[in-house]
């Protein structure tokens, strides 16, 4: 599965960057508005991983469930997803600190 990423994923760190790299002379709203689409990028990023690694989590599960092998495959991509879960929670947090003005 192909995974293609939006324009904005190759221009927001470099924008980030040199917003942050002049954080004194910096407006405030824009660098919370940078930070908001770099986190927002992250969480496509994540997102989009999790959606194509969901599919072949669940076609060796059913492999697994059928005696045919492929259990510590399931495990890594079962540990992958849980991960990514975990990640796309912590982004979503940071992105509501970023709104409020906290971080």
């Amino acid at each position: 599965a192909l995974i293609e990423l939006p324009e904005s994923f190759a221009t927001a760190p470099t924008a980030f960057h040199e917003l942050a790299s002049s954080a004194a002379d910096a407006d405030p709203a824009a660098v919370r508005s940078v930070r908001l689409q770099w986190l927002r990028v992250q969480e496509d990023f994540t997102r989009a991983e999790a959606e194509a690694l969901k599919p072949r989590a669940d076609a060796m599960r059913e492999r697994a469930r059928r005696g045919d092998g492929g259990g510590l495959a399931l495990e890594e991509m079962s540990l992958r997803l849980r991960q990514l879960s975990m990640r796309l929670a912590s982004l979503k947090e940071e992105k509501r600190l970023v709104k409020r003005g906290l971080l």
